[in-house]
């Protein structure tokens, strides 16, 4: 198809380059811009590539012709080398061309269901990383994170409603793991004490209303 196109058009329209690269590992990705005419693409480039290399690797894989290319570079923000805890430098920036195209480009519509990309997944392991370097930006602040201030998430609001059910005596607790056996004289000494517990309680309750009882009668006589 390429060479199709390359022998219908007469070749490009500047002259091509004679380097020659044996296995690449460049990488290189078009950014999608919906703000730019169509006749203008953007690539994510190696810092080490030039104008030159755009030019020649958009003609030589696609047979897409380009009369103009711009590139520039954008910093990254000054970071810590380790975990944090080491001294200070900054990133090696990314490199970005765009090329004006002879022929134009549009990009398809963008599918409205994302469900075959797991972006449900995406998503959630995006909010986990944003929370964590949050978390790492407030400890290096000296701000320690307390669970008691931060904003109730859904696991901790049912775990509360749970445990205000118990409380409450609305719920039983229903242990739905079966322990080792080494561990069953403690659970029988366990329910021992509490039977022996709720009878001395029940005693107590039962002479309390007796003594109330008779307390009553000597005042009617």
């Amino acid at each position: 198809m390429v060479r199709t196109l390359i022998k219908n058009t007469g070749g490009p329209s500047f002259k091509l380059g004679r380097k020659r690269v044996f296995f690449p590992e460049h990488v290189i990705t078009f950014i999608r811009t919906d703000k730019q005419p169509p006749n203008w693409a953007t690539f994510h480039v190696p810092l080490r590539w030039n104008k030159f290399d755009l030019r020649d690797y958009l003609w030589n894989l696609y047979g897409v012709d380009s009369v103009n290319v711009r590139s520039w570079l954008k910093q990254k923000p000054v970071s810590r080398k380790g975990s944090g805890a080491g001294s200070y430098y900054r990133p090696l920036p990314d490199k970005y061309m765009t090329a004006e195209l002879t022929t134009p480009f549009v990009w398809p519509e963008p599918p409205s269901d994302l469900e075959p990309w797991s972006n449900q997944l995406w998503e959630t392991r995006e909010e986990i990383r944003e929370q964590q370097e949050t978390m790492q930006t407030e400890r290096s602040r000296g701000n320690l994170p307390y669970p008691s201030k931060q904003p109730m998430d859904a696991q901790r609001r049912f775990l509360r409603d749970e445990a205000e059910a118990l409380l409450k005596g609305e719920k039983k607790w229903e242990g739905h793991l079966e322990l080792d056996s080494k561990w069953d004289y403690l659970v029988k000494d366990a329910k021992a004490a509490k039977a022996a517990r709720e009878a001395e309680e029940k005693a107590k309750k039962g002479a309390r209303k007796a003594e109330a009882k008779a307390a009553k009668e000597k005042s009617t006589r």
